[in-house]
């Protein structure tokens, strides 16, 4: 025992002698200051070291070195020092994090700038391609018009020559329109001729050539008025003339070149710019494969830094422990050997800004938050919080603020506050008192002598605009260092205390009944002036849970139309994807970041919203809300800027789980598994039946024979099938051979050759090399094909028929009994809401069976995460079950995924309605597949959408194929349940009502 004194005296020596060597070291690089201790019983009780500064007076070039250094400071007591020391560590943490985001940034600006650089480039090619393309296109369409307008000129041409020398009685071919309208001589001329031929034959020549003057006459005339009627026919005005009819058979040939022309160039048209929305979504798809490669890359560098810095920690407290030997543990922070006197000076158990405190800061009890929101008050009212602590009658209150500047070597603030509280009881004096004071101020702050000429009135006025300047200053850095520290919380404490808020605003209330922490951070966040919401992280599309009326006024929304729903309802066209992207992957990482991205009012005008998001998780380390500060930075003041930012910094990270229950999480802990299925209980039957007989309505339409060879054997289902189809042949035959056989006993051969020869040997022929038996179940079993193919959909798609599937269902001959392994097939984590799980049981027999891929999601569940998949799903995308269960949906996306169907599943997913979408997927291996993806909802009694079933089927390369395929799928879809409970549920009807009573009020 004597040689452990001597050994920790000699430590304590050796600890005593470096402290006075620093003391003294200090003391002549600058003259000892004035103790400002208000105790005044300690003679040094802090020792002045400079920051950088170890014992030895070396200064610390590297993070390494300031952090061993302040390990030993803590080690020796000197919490001050070390906490010198620990704000040089945070900000050299603080810049190297600054740094490392900056040529992260700087790093993601390149390779955008690349990217942006090579892609407007491709969309200049692409649009310069479709412009040439379409001037082409436009030049081939003119010259087609042309050459129709020279044919038709041409026509025209010959139509003209044709008629001229018709007139001129050559001998042309006419159109058969015209051929009618040819000259023919009249019944007088030929007359005329006839006399003048037989006078001339009679050889009466006078008369003959009398005669045939006449007739001359008489044809001129004739030709004449033909000509005038002919041309009228073929060139006139009216509409029925011949070069009317080409004109109009013209223009309708033009118009229809033209209809053609327009429709050919508004699909080029269209075309075109699929190319460009084409090549916009690809750009858009490898920027965000940019923005992700150089996360994972920060990421993994900073991982690496972190295993860096771990292991040199590890490190250095091995050798640590190594120098100490068998001294570890006589300094442990308890006992600081630094009194003049050399006597021992017991550190106080609680300091204003001991590491131990600061962290103690984090610990989210409600006291804790309404502490940190009562800094967030104090914050957005700075000026005024100030001039109440000045004024205020308890003089230790404003003395917490002077210890806090005495403590972190703020002689100038300290001289400001000083001065600040002088002009504060100043304006409390009234006649030649406070003129005196005034005269004093004047004095010391401008260093001249009030002269007797000058008004009083006008004193006070200058001491009031130096004043204002000094608080200025003191508000722009000292008073929000007060705000981030402890002493902060232990004048709220103070004041709490003592009851003596004078005035103060604070977030302090009186608990009621049922309140937990987010009732106390709306009622103070109602109070503070800039727009804050809060959204919750574990509830499936992080809904909005509060916004306060700050944040109402910015966007223009009523609380009531924010509230619930989520943050993307600011976003529009002009939204910036990268910001967007950010914020989402915070969200995701639970981790704090700053963004400024464009967001839109409720009247659709655009500002620049800056956010500050900051991650709150209990005490279970679950993250459980995101809380952000917004602000307009278009019409933001720095100083605004810089509450804003101030704000982020007082928040807690973490609250007491108690405070804000989790309600029962559907994810469970790595480690847990979730409790089996209780299917042996009379409820669970009584579902289950409900719903299985919806379900197997569904096995029906997917595996027709499979499931009317189950249905055959009973009797009650027979019944009805007969009743339903009394003129089916081929049923009463199948029923007949059926009950003939089960009846056969040892006579099947005898039996069986006397159904054949009734039923079948009629067109089937005699028995031939074969048992009577094999042969009649060969035609029977082609009979069941085609039955069940045709006539049995037919029966099950009867709303009728829901009671006879239910009767069979609950029969022992169906095997279709709850199995109590369901819950096997779903995910390992996952733990079902009680009333799902005959529902769950339910859809897992059916979809174990069918052929179809089935996935089903938790709407609960944040993230939407699959719960279960079935053995097509698997063999279709190539992915392990165990591998898939607990992934989103986007897990099977990639680059030639459809942005449209991707668009429409988020829309039918967050309106709770149903979606058909031809999709393109991936699968594991990466190899693309095409299929028809059928989305439905699936309700609850009250209407609250619970789950999201999707049927999925790859689409064969055959057209005729793929709609067979699609067909099928529809008839699942439309048949699929819509309710956890079953359609017959009492539970489900009186659901109904109360929906339907809660919609019309």
């Amino acid at each position: 025992q004597n040689a452990m004194d001597r050994t920790r005296r000699d430590i304590a020596q050796a600890a005593r002698t470096k402290v006075a060597d620093a003391v003294k070291a200090y003391r002549t690089e600058k003259k000892r200051e004035e103790d400002d201790d208000p105790s005044g019983s300690v003679a040094l009780d802090r020792v002045k070291v400079r920051k950088g500064v170890t014992l030895d007076g070396h200064r610390h070039e590297s993070l390494d070195e300031i952090v061993e250094e302040r390990r030993v400071m803590l080690r020796l007591g000197f919490t001050d020092e070390a906490r010198e020391l620990g704000k040089k560590i945070q900000e050299m943490r603080d810049k190297k994090t600054m740094e490392r985001k900056a040529k992260e940034d700087k790093i993601l600006s390149q390779r955008l700038w690349a990217i942006e650089h090579g892609q407007k480039a491709r969309r200049a090619e692409l649009t310069a391609k479709i412009g040439a393309d379409a001037a082409a296109a436009n030049k081939l369409r003119q010259d087609e018009k042309d050459r129709l307008q020279d044919q038709q000129a041409e026509e025209m041409q010959q139509l003209v020559e044709m008629i001229t020398k018709a007139t001129a009685q050559e001998d042309v071919e006419l159109p058969p329109d015209l051929t009618r309208h040819r000259y023919k001589p009249s019944q007088q001329l030929s007359t005329f001729r006839e006399n003048a031929r037989r006078l001339a034959e009679n050889g009466w020549f006078s008369q003959s050539t009398e005669w045939k003057a006449k007739a001359d006459a008489l044809e001129e005339e004739e030709l004449e008025m033909w000509q005038k009627r002919f041309l009228q026919v073929s060139l006139g005005g009216d509409s029925n003339t011949a070069i009317s009819k080409m004109l109009k058979q013209h223009k309708m040939a033009f118009d229809k070149l033209s209809d053609r022309q327009a429709k050919s160039a508004a699909q080029e048209e269209k075309a075109s710019t699929q190319q460009l929305l084409t090549l916009e979504s690809t750009f858009r798809l490898e920027k965000w494969k940019v923005i992700e490669t150089c996360k994972k890359l920060a990421e993994q560098r900073l991982r690496e830094e972190e295993k860096e810095d771990a292991l040199k920690r590890k490190t250095n407290r091995n050798l640590d422990v190594s120098k100490l030997g068998d001294h570890d543990g006589v300094f442990d922070g308890s006992y600081v050997p630094v009194r003049t006197d050399g006597s021992v000076w017991i550190a106080p158990a609680k300091t204003g800004l001991s590491a131990a405190n600061n962290e103690a800061g984090q610990i989210g009890d409600m006291a804790a938050w309404e502490r940190a929101m009562t800094c967030c008050r104090w914050a957005c009212e700075q000026d005024h919080v100030l001039g109440l602590l000045l004024v205020h009658p308890a003089a230790e209150m404003l003395r917490t603020l002077q210890s806090f500047l005495a403590w972190t070597k703020r002689k100038t603030d300290a001289n400001r506050l000083k001065m600040l509280r002088d002009v504060a009881l100043m304006h409390t004096l009234e006649g030649s008192a406070k003129v005196d004071r005034a005269i004093g101020m004047y004095e010391m702050m401008l260093g001249a002598r009030v002269g007797d000429s000058i008004d009083a009135q006008a004193v006070v006025d200058v001491v009031d605009a130096q004043a204002a300047i000094i608080r200025t200053a003191f508000l722009k850095d000292a008073f929000p260092s007060f705000l981030c520290s402890p002493s902060c919380s232990t004048l709220i404490e103070q004041l709490q205390t003592t009851n003596s808020w004078n005035g103060i605003p604070h977030g302090l209330r009186e608990p009621e009944a049922g309140d937990g922490l987010l009732a106390h951070v709306q009622a103070i966040g109602d109070e503070i002036s800039f727009p804050m919401i809060i959204c919750d992280v574990q509830t499936a599309g992080t809904p909005i849970l509060y916004v306060n009326p700050a944040f109402v006024a910015l966007s223009g929304y009523m609380q009531t139309e924010l509230v619930g729903k989520n943050c993307r309802m600011l976003q529009g066209s002009a939204t910036e994807e990268a910001e967007v992207a950010e914020m989402v992957h915070a969200i995701r990482d639970a981790r704090p970041t700053s963004v400024v991205v464009t967001n839109y009012r409720k009247d659709k005008r655009r500002f620049r919203n800056g956010l500050h998001l900051h991650p709150v998780k209990d005490t279970d380390k679950i993250h459980r809300y995101m809380m952000a500060f917004a602000i307009n930075v278009e019409e933001a003041t720095e100083k605004q800027l810089s509450t804003q930012h101030l704000l982020s910094r007082l928040l807690p990270e973490s609250f007491i789980a108690e405070l804000e229950p989790l309600s029962v999480s559907r994810i469970l802990p790595a480690s847990a598994r979730p409790r089996p299925f209780e299917v042996a209980t009379r409820s669970f039957q009584r579902e289950f039946s409900l719903l299985m007989a919806d379900f197997f309505r569904v096995m029906c339409l997917d595996n027709p024979l499979r499931t009317f060879r189950m249905v055959v054997h009973h009797k009650q289902t027979q019944a009805h099938l007969l009743n339903f189809m009394p003129k089916s042949e081929e049923l009463w035959i199948i029923v007949d051979v059926h009950d003939s056989l089960e009846l056969a006993g040892n006579n099947t051969e005898a039996v069986a050759r006397t159904l054949y020869a009734k039923h079948f040997e009629g067109h089937q022929g005699p028995l031939q090399g074969v048992t009577a038996e094999a042969a009649l179940r060969r035609a029977i079993d082609m009979m069941v094909r085609k039955f069940a193919t045709k006539e049995w959909p037919q029966f099950i798609s009867r709303p009728s028929a829901s009671q006879q599937l239910h009767d069979f269902v609950c029969t022992s001959e169906s095997g279709l009994r709850p199995s109590a392994t369901a819950c096997d097939r779903l995910y390992s984590r996952y733990q079902p809401p009680d009333d799902a799980k005959p529902f769950l049981t339910a859809l897992i027999m059916w979809a174990e069976q069918s052929n179809h891929s089935i996935t089903l999601v938790d709407m609960g569940v944040p993230g939407l995460p699959l719960i279960y998949v079935n053995d097509s799903f698997c063999r279709v995308s190539e992915f392990d079950r165990k591998a898939i269960l607990g992934q989103n949906c986007r897990a099977l996306q990639g680059p030639n995924t459809e942005p449209e169907a991707v668009a429409a599943i988020l829309v039918a997913l967050r309106a709770g309605e149903d979606v058909v979408v031809r999709i393109t997927n991936y699968k594991a291996s990466g190899l693309p597949f095409e299929n028809i993806l059928a989305m439905r909802p699936i309700y609850d009694t009250t209407r609250k959408m619970r789950y999201f079933v999707g049927i999925q089927t790859e689409l064969a390369a055959q057209e005729d194929e793929s709609a067979t395929q699609a067909t099928a799928v529809k008839a699942l879809f439309d048949n699929l349940p819509q309710s956890i409970k079953g359609s017959g549920s009492e539970d489900d009807k009186s659901g109904a009502l109360a929906a339907r009573a809660a919609l019309s009020s």
